[in-house]
């Protein structure tokens, strides 16, 4: 099985939000820690967002050992 590189690099800015929220909420709250803590929020929401897009395999194709031995270059 492969390895979800996006995922594990999305779940990893999760855990560096939860630290920042969790450090913001012991600091002393005012107007810009409720504001900063509201941008997290809306960060956080972001990537763990439904993502679309390619996934490239790590192996080779059969059609690729098969070209190189058709085809010659």
């Amino acid at each position: 099985m492969s390895t979800n590189v996006s995922k594990e690099k999305r779940e990893k800015l999760v855990e560096k939000i939860k630290a920042i929220k969790t450090y913001i909420a012991t600091a002393e709250q005012d107007e810009n820690t409720a504001q900063l803590l509201t941008y997290i929020a809306e960060i956080e929401k972001d990537i763990k967002g439904k993502k679309y897009g390619l996934v490239f395999e790590e192996h080779r194709e059969s059609i690729d050992e098969t070209l190189e031995t058709i085809f010659p270059f």
